[in-house]
């Protein structure tokens, strides 16, 4: 296996999130089980799956990384405190950043989705090379990068 391997489907969810936020929310039909109940977008099951390989990310993170409002991300994580996905953890020495970690919920819902949607990927991508695959992400970046720069025109 390629060395991006391990990080591709990471990468593409990523990659997915701001293509569609750039594109005005333009999103594929991904349905159950690869999003959660009352996640209409895919956004909270995308904060879902990143933080269950990063375990915490800042709220200014959340909101860079997904192309989302500052003021949008303070809401879906709100929301998502509500449903006990994740959790704020405040930072002793620093007051003003807070970070947001899975909860118990989170944690189940994080493994239910990462094991269905990394198999899922793994059939899709099957008949690739390693070679193909790390095209295919390369070529996604270059549209995502393509779509960012239309948009900031």
């Amino acid at each position: 296996m390629s060395e991006r391997e391990p990080d591709y489907i990471s990468e593409l969810i990523k990659l997915y999130m701001q293509a569609a936020s750039v594109m005005g929310g333009f999103r594929l039909p991904v349905y159950n089980p690869f999003t959660i109940e009352g996640d209409p977008n895919g956004r909270s099951t995308a904060i879902i799956l990143m933080l269950g390989k990063e375990k915490t990310m800042k709220m200014s993170d959340v909101a860079e990384r997904f192309a989302f409002s500052p003021s949008s991300a303070t809401i879906l994580v709100d929301r998502m405190v509500k449903q006990r996905l994740v959790k704020r953890v405040p930072q002793e020495d620093d007051r003003r950043i807070i970070l947001i970690a899975l909860d118990e919920e989170g944690q189940r819902v994080y493994k239910r989705l990462s094991t269905d949607l990394s198999s899922s990927i793994d059939n899709l991508m099957s008949p690739l090379t390693d070679e193909e695959k790390d095209e295919f992400v390369g070529l996604f970046l270059k549209i995502v990068a393509g779509l960012k720069k239309k948009s900031e025109k």
